[in-house]
């Protein structure tokens, strides 16, 4: 997978330590945008929340396609 090897990459040893902070916020966020969601989807209706938060996963990992590797990064055509 390309994502685990450019965190080991930039990270090192500290990879964990990321991940673990970066889904510790995640939760904190998700803590408080459920409820919000959960209102509004009472309003706007079930469907156009439920595409928003889909949206809103997709987006990050989607937006890896147009990320281009910087000098001395990982660059998985290199590796072919």
């Amino acid at each position: 997978a390309v994502l685990p090897s450019l965190l080991l990459k930039r990270y090192g040893s500290r990879t964990y330590i990321i991940m673990g902070t970066a889904e510790c916020i995640r939760g904190i966020f998700a803590f408080f945008a459920c409820p919000l969601f959960g209102k509004l989807s009472d309003v706007w209706g079930r469907r156009p929340c439920l595409l928003i938060t889909v949206l809103g996963t997709l987006a990050p990992v989607c937006s890896l396609a147009f990320w281009k590797p910087q000098d001395g990064a990982y660059d998985p055509s290199s590796s072919l």
